[in-house]
């Protein structure tokens, strides 16, 4: 419906104004209107969009409702049509004196798009429709995002009692996404009635929403003629109106933002709804845009001081973001009676508080939480706006609790007192429970903050041990004399004294009184405050147990096992204090330890550094020659990390420093021997230490040694030969270390394959000295010609080994594959042929199978294909090369479907290579290309279509051999892809059927084939309805795409024609369209090709385009040559918008006696066509070719063989004038 009421009133005002010249409302149900023109600029991609009609406006476009059908523009979206050049022009007016041209217009453009490529514009023609013409303009302007509805009024005056045209022209592009440029055109009229055009484009409440009183603020546009003064209104749900009046012009096109003297009253709770409208002019032209709404929450008030509880956890406080996948947040746990911290990636989101009224100055946070790992905590306060929330306070950095909840503290300075929202940023890339939350005064607090004297969980006796921690100010005033203690096992108290702590400062205290632990035992340690009027006595005491112990004898080894007695004597240190540390676990999981129940241990967490430390106790070490092994693992496979052994005098950290080995962590799921050989050059006690650093890698830690014992090790075992095809024998070499302490000589090495009982043992005479690694290659090689799979194992046997869990190595494999058979194909769609290939590139590009094709990137047939991507560093140089298959001596074809990159350039001026080229070889040697059989060769391959193109080529093979298909991508640097599928080597093909041949689909489906079998392309299948059995296939096109690609050929059985032979091919068909209006010429049509190529079939034979009704038609086709030859059938629907049903019933093929398109069966004359060149047989006096139009391209006499490759791509009439009669026909050019 359009608005009846303003043009009623328009009707009546022109009995004194004359009538309109026009008024075009587009409702007329044809577009373009009678006398109206419409066209666009051709693109090079795709046909541009030209102006049409809907009744579908954007709904972001407000401010006009009730305008039904209304001329639309649409560019970008989906590659169709980049960029625009679109033109709506009205018919020849003539303008009387005081006439004004005045419209509708809506628009969401892109928001991506410089002002400079995009426009829309309205232009005179004083002579002619051609766009040169429109030279002058009434208006331009750039849209970017939404365009509200607006009645614009351009003067005409310039041109009264002259005839003109007027063109709406909207040119630019839609940007580089899917989005779609969207311009609407409505109610055009030419007339003497004009006015402004007052519209409400924003309403904003400028408070904040703690505060009741909101300052209003508008903005008011005009897009009609000019006013002198307006009348701007608002009012807060059903109250009063506040009016206020603007004197001051709004000139045409203006714009301008107006703030309420008055304050709007809000309550505190509830959300207002804002009315704003403008009034007090006459004439306006669309009423509907005059007024827009908001809607301002006010939030609820909680009293401070605060105490968060099980009633108001979910009240009083809120997240600022919402749950997704792709956001942090703050959800509420019902199971923790908790808030919970949810990262993700860098992203934050706050736990924001209702309005609290905060007093000026010191303001302290509590809280409860529980994480596993280290976190700050940041408190802001702000107005419900997650940018503008400013903070007043940071905690100190929150040891992790992972299994129960402890307390935190933020200590804030508040600037200046009011109402203000309070909230907490948790610095944390692991999630974080908080419950409990207080906001309160700050009151006198030291906290007794870490236990830094001992260091360790274990250490030697000592008469003598120094006790220290560190304790902070954590109240309100700056503390002196602060009386600190500690105890042990409950024995004496010894007491010290803190002078001074200023507010928020950390000192660390040693108390003058040492603790004496000359025995062995348990010490239960405890240290802690005392300040009179403390206001938290929950944070002033520390705990913990530390082990006393003499020192270890020599030889010392720890498995970690529940039996372990000198487990307790091994020390984690982790100087960070986060979730990261060594621990021992005596009762591992299975298949952890190397042997026994236990390891040592390190877990890793991400976004957490290693710098972790395993300290052994204090050892006996004799004076000479000692060694330490050990075993190692991790079951992560991302991350660097490395394990390093160190040795020292104490155990403090920072005092060792003698670095004896150190060792990537690299292999997943596999234990690997360390070690490391020293010499004490003094008896006495030492220490030893496992330090890991890095990210990413767990570390398990097992059977560490420490002693004076022999070792000898196979450490790897290789072959001179890889996984491959004709393989006959390789050489097996091994390495051998000594980790012991003395040279080793006379060892025997070995190896067996496959577990066969029948070791290959030799003998390694030596010496090998402590430490050093021999290579050795056995004499014998290993038999690998049979086809299979073997596993080599290699042990080494010395008769002074202690260790025999290092003697052995499963260290090699290998795979000897059969070679395939003719016919060969290969679809990349079974994964265990991946490795038959051997992909690689010189270059930056991306050679690799994927199994995973589908969408844009989708396989001819199945998931799978061979896919060359990454070509914008450098020009492509990358070849694969296909299983090894047995080819006897004889003719063959070989076949490959390929399509290159869909997508089109970034902008239609931009210059980037899609194009891809490749070539195909046939070798006997699959790394020199020097005596291979180049099969085929394209430097300048473009399929940007979801339809693959089809390689075939004859192959001939002069002798019996093993030979490879080898590719060759040598593409050009750019944006291209290259994607290959179904490459097949098979004997040549010979006919599959005779004539005559009928198909009812009922029991001859099976004899057909269908091109294109992806997902994202539409599929021929049988159907049986009515006790009839066809093959039916659909396609559907609407909102400027398709949902799948159009059906490809469906191709009848080959069959052996002669020269002179003639064809006649019936087909019984039906096609269905969802509305009359979808009726765009579709049709089915059979034609002929001498090769199975998409390419070769070019000679129409017959065409069914009846819509509606079951229909047969028949066709006749003359053969020009001997050969094979190939019929299939092709659907075709123009991408307009239409759902299309086709079903094929019968397709019947039968020799007769007369030639395509010949009216006399005595004429003798006929033509083909085989892709480029039109071949003419018998005589005639004239030939003619038509395009689809009718228009003649050319005209040809006394020639034969007439070259067409350079025509444009479309369907054209042959027209053969012979001495008798005239032969027509139809050909198709791609």
């Amino acid at each position: 419906m359009k608005k009846i009421l303003l043009f009623a009133t328009l009707a009546l005002l022109n009995v004194g104004l004359g009538f309109a010249e026009l008024h075009e409302t587009f409702d007329g149900g044809v577009f373009p209107p009678e006398g109206w023109t419409t066209t666009c600029k051709p693109s090079t991609l795709n046909d541009h969009p030209q102006w049409s009609s809907t009744d579908d406006i954007n709904q972001f476009i407000f401010g006009y409702s009730t305008g039904g059908y209304a001329a639309y523009s649409k560019a970008g979206g989906f590659g169709e049509g980049l960029e625009t050049d679109s033109w709506l022009i009205t018919p020849r007016v003539t303008v009387e004196s005081g006439q004004y041209l005045h419209f509708m217009l809506g628009a969401n453009w892109a928001t991506n798009v410089a002002e400079n490529e995009r426009a829309f514009e309205v232009l005179v023609s004083q002579s002619d429709t051609a766009r040169a013409n429109f030279t002058d303009t009434l208006m331009c302007i750039s849209p970017q995002g939404v365009l509200p509805w607006g009645a614009y009024a351009l003067d005409l005056s310039k041109y009264a009692d002259k005839s003109v045209y007027i063109a709406f022209h909207e040119r630019g592009h839609g940007g580089y996404s899917f989005v779609f440029n969207s311009t609407y055109v409505d109610d055009v009229a030419i007339d003497a009635y004009a006015g402004p055009d007052m519209a409400i484009h924003e309403v904003l409440a400028m408070g904040n929403a703690c505060d009741t009183e909101q300052p209003i603020q508008v903005k008011v546009v005009n897009t009609g003629l000019s006013v002198s003064s307006y009348r701007l209104n608002y009012r807060v749900g059903d109250g009063e109106t506040v009016s206020e009046t603007v004197a001051e012009p709004l000139l045409s096109g203006e714009s301008r933002t107006y703030q309420f003297a008055r304050k709007a009253l809000c309550v505190t709770g509830e959300t207002s709804v804002i009315t704003a409208w403008v009034d007090g002019v006459s004439n306006d032209l669309n009423l509907e845009n005059d007024t827009l709404e908001t809607e301002v929450e006010m939030r609820p008030s909680i009293d401070y001081p605060y105490q968060m509880t099980s009633e108001n956890i979910t009240t009083d406080f809120s997240s600022s973001s919402t749950p997704s996948m792709r956001a942090a947040y703050w959800a509420y746990s019902p199971e923790n009676e908790a808030w919970v911290w949810v990262p993700y990636n860098t992203k934050t989101a706050l736990l924001r508080s209702n309005c609290i009224s905060l007093p000026a100055g010191i303001v302290r946070v509590e809280f409860e939480y529980m994480s596993s790992l280290d976190f700050t905590m940041s408190v802001k306060t702000g107005y419900f706006v997650t940018n503008d929330y400013a903070e007043v306070g940071v905690s100190d950095n929150l040891p992790a609790s992972e299994t129960e909840f402890v307390k935190g503290s933020v200590t804030c300075n508040i600037a200046e007192a009011g109402l203000v929202s309070l909230a907490l940023q948790c610095n944390s890339l692991a999630q974080v429970a908080v419950r409990n939350i207080k906001i309160k005064d700050p009151y006198e607090d030291i906290v007794a903050e870490q236990i830094t004297s001992p260091k360790l969980s274990a250490r030697l006796v000592d008469g003598a041990v120094k006790v220290s921690a560190i304790f902070k100010n954590n109240g309100k005033s700056a503390q002196s004399h602060i009386p600190v203690y500690f105890q042990v096992n409950d024995g004496e108290i010894v007491s010290g004294e803190i002078d001074a702590l200023a507010l928020n400062e950390s000192t660390e205290y040693t108390f003058p009184t040492t603790a004496d632990w000359s025995t062995p035992g348990e010490k239960v340690l405890k240290v802690w405050s005392a300040m009179s009027g403390d206001g938290d006595l929950s944070n002033d005491t520390l705990t913990t147990r530390v082990q006393a112990y003499t020192a270890r004898p020599f030889p010392h080894n720890m498995g970690f096992n529940e039996d372990s007695s000198d487990v307790i004597y091994w020390a984690s240190y982790n100087p960070d204090q986060d979730g990261v540390y060594w621990e021992p676990i005596l009762k591992a999981a299975a298949g952890l330890p190397k042997e026994g129940t236990g390891i040592g241990y390190i877990d890793s967490y991400s976004g957490i550094t290693h710098n972790d430390w395993y300290i052994s106790p204090a050892i006996s070490m004799p004076k000479g020659k000692a060694r330490i092994s050990f075993y190692y693992a991790t079951v992560y496979s991302t991350g660097e990390s490395s394990l390093k052994v160190y040795m020292g005098r104490s155990d403090d950290p920072d005092s060792l420093t003698t670095l004896l080995c150190s060792y990537p962590v690299d292999k997943v799921n596999q234990y690997r021997c360390g070690y490391a050989h020293f010499d004490i050059p003094e008896a006495g006690n030492y220490y030893f230490a496992f330090y890991n650093e890095g990210t990413g890698r767990n570390i398990i830690l097992d059977d560490v040694r420490i002693d004076a014992a022999e070792d000898v090790a196979m450490s790897s075992v290789e072959l001179d030969c890889t996984d491959g095809f004709n393989l006959s024998e390789a050489a097996v070499t091994v390495q051998v270390v000594n980790l012991g302490v003395s040279p080793q000589a006379d060892l025997t090495l070995s190896y067996e394959m496959n577990g066969n009982g029948s070791p290959v043992s030799e003998l390694y005479a030596g010496p090998l000295a402590p430490g050093d690694t021999v290579t050795y290659t056995f004499t014998q090689k290993a038999d690998v010609s049979a086809v299979g799979t073997y596993t080599f194992r290699s042990y080494v046997k010395s008769t002074v080994d202690t260790d025999s869990y290092n003697d052995t190595l499963p260290g090699a494999s290998l795979k000897h594959w059969a070679n395939a058979t003719i016919p060969y194909k290969e679809n990349f769609e079974d994964a265990t042929t991946d490795p038959y290939w051997s992909l690689k590139t010189l270059s930056g590009a991306s050679l690799v199978i994927t199994h995973s094709a589908f969408s844009s990137s989708s396989a001819y047939d199945g998931t799978g294909l061979l896919g060359c991507s990454g070509q914008t560093a450098a020009d492509v140089d990358a070849w694969a090369r296909s299983q090894c298959i047995d080819i006897p001596a004889g003719e063959y074809e070989f076949s490959m479907f390929y399509r290159t990159m869909m997508n089109q350039p970034a902008s239609p001026n931009t210059t980037l290579s899609y194009v891809q080229r490749f070539r195909v070889y046939l070798s006997a040697d699959p790394d020199d290309m020097t005596d291979a059989i180049l099969l085929y060769d394209n430097d300048s391959v473009i399929v940007k279509e979801k339809h693959y193109a089809k390689l075939s080529v004859p192959v001939t093979v002069d002798k019996d051999g093993a030979y490879y298909i080898v590719i060759n991508c040598y593409s050009p640097k750019g944006n291209g892809c290259l994607y290959l599928d179904d490459i097949e080597l098979s004997p040549v093909a010979e006919a599959e059927t005779t004539l005559p041949y009928h198909s009812d689909f009922e029991s001859n489906e099976g004899e057909w084939y269908h091109y294109s079998p992806a997902s994202n392309i539409e599929q021929w299948s049988a159907v049986t309805e009515g006790g009839e059995t066809f093959m039916q296939t659909q396609y559907f096109y609407d909102y400027g795409m398709e949902s799948k690609g159009i059906a490809g050929l469906y191709v009848a059985p080959s069959v052996a024609l002669s020269q002179g032979d003639s064809v006649r091919v019936t087909i019984d068909y039906e096609i269905m369209i969802d509305d009359p209006a979808s009726d765009h010429g579709q049709n089915l049509t059979v034609y002929m090709a001498d090769k199975d190529v998409p390419d070769a079939y070019t000679t129409q034979v017959v065409c069914g385009d009846v819509i509606g009704d079951r229909s047969q038609v028949s066709g006749v086709v003359a053969i020009p040559k001997d050969g094979i030859y190939y019929f299939g059938v092709k659907p075709y629907c123009p991408q307009e918008t239409s759902a299309t049903q086709m079903r094929l019933f019968v397709f019947d093929m039968e020799r007769v006696n007369t030639v395509s398109g010949i009216e006399s069966t005595e004429s003798q004359s006929s033509f083909y066509f085989d892709g480029e060149r039109l071949h003419i047989l018998g005589d005639y006096i004239e030939a003619v070719l038509y395009d689809c139009r009718g228009a003649a391209t050319g005209s040809y006499r006394d020639e034969s063989v007439i070259d067409l490759s350079n025509l444009s791509s479309g369907v054209y009439i042959v027209r053969l004038l012979t001495g008798i009669r005239v032969v027509t026909g139809k050909i198709m050019v791609q």
